[in-house]
């Protein structure tokens, strides 16, 4: 749901563009971080993983 309203606040102008930019930012970070832990994690450590995420 964040995700959906940060997207139509971008859309309709709500956001200033340096604002928007650290929020890409740190979303591909976020995402970087996770797909690096869920490619080496080993399915004995799906629990920590799940914990991880959240």
């Amino acid at each position: 749901m964040a995700l959906i309203a940060t997207i139509t606040l971008a859309i309709n102008k709500q956001i200033e563009p340096l604002g928007l930019a650290l929020l890409i930012g740190a979303m591909a970070i976020g995402a970087a971080i996770g797909l690096w832990r869920a490619r080496v994690v080993e399915m004995t450590g799906m629990p920590e993983l799940i914990a991880l995420l959240h």
